[in-house]
């Protein structure tokens, strides 16, 4: 979604029904980024919200590849994936079947800048179905340039109905970072 100027009440409720982790991490976010629009990845210190720490990720858009790599997975990402994802592309990870959609989504979070939520059932790993919650959030290098997706997936066991995760435009809330 975009928009123009919000109070603080007005993106809250498009998040309406959402876990409360996932407002403590904005809110973290939003104390990172220090009067910017966007914080730098050196600003970010994920362990001032330690109960989220096995639930973060952290991507890298590396030109040379173009493509995203995951520089850091917590233990929930680790075992809803099915081993560690550190130094492996967006690609690989989740598949040529999603690709498309997650890129194009991550490259609008870049040129918004936006946040993203979405919330899905997904089957896991282990062949479970899980709820999952996630948030994606820009953060820039040194340089200015938004080149880093930060995210927080909490995940829950679900029944197990699901054969594939279909991903849809639908699905997702983005909310421009000026309105944060």
């Amino acid at each position: 979604m975009t928009g123009g100027d919000s109070s603080n009440a007005d993106w809250a409720s498009r998040l309406a029904g959402t876990d409360p982790r996932v407002f403590t991490f904005i809110d973290a976010w939003r104390a990172a980024r220090r009067g910017k629009l966007v914080p730098f990845r050196q600003d970010f210190d994920p362990t001032v919200v330690p109960g989220l720490l096995g639930s973060v990720w952290l991507y890298r858009y590396e030109p040379e590849l173009g493509d995203f790599v995951c520089r850091l997975a917590g233990e929930a990402i680790k075992a809803a994936w099915g081993g560690n994802l550190t130094g492996r592309t967006l690609r690989e990870i989740i598949g040529e079947d999603d690709y498309a959609v997650v890129i194009e989504r991550w490259r609008r979070i870049m040129a918004g800048p936006l946040i993203q939520y979405g919330a899905a059932a997904e089957l896991g790993s282990d062949s479970q179905q899980r709820r999952v919650e996630r948030l994606v959030m820009p953060l820039a290098s040194e340089s200015g340039e938004i080149d880093h997706m930060l995210g927080l997936s909490l995940y829950a066991l679900s029944s197990p109905t699901l054969t594939r995760t279909i991903l849809v435009p639908g699905t997702t809330v983005q909310i421009p970072c000026a309105e944060l």
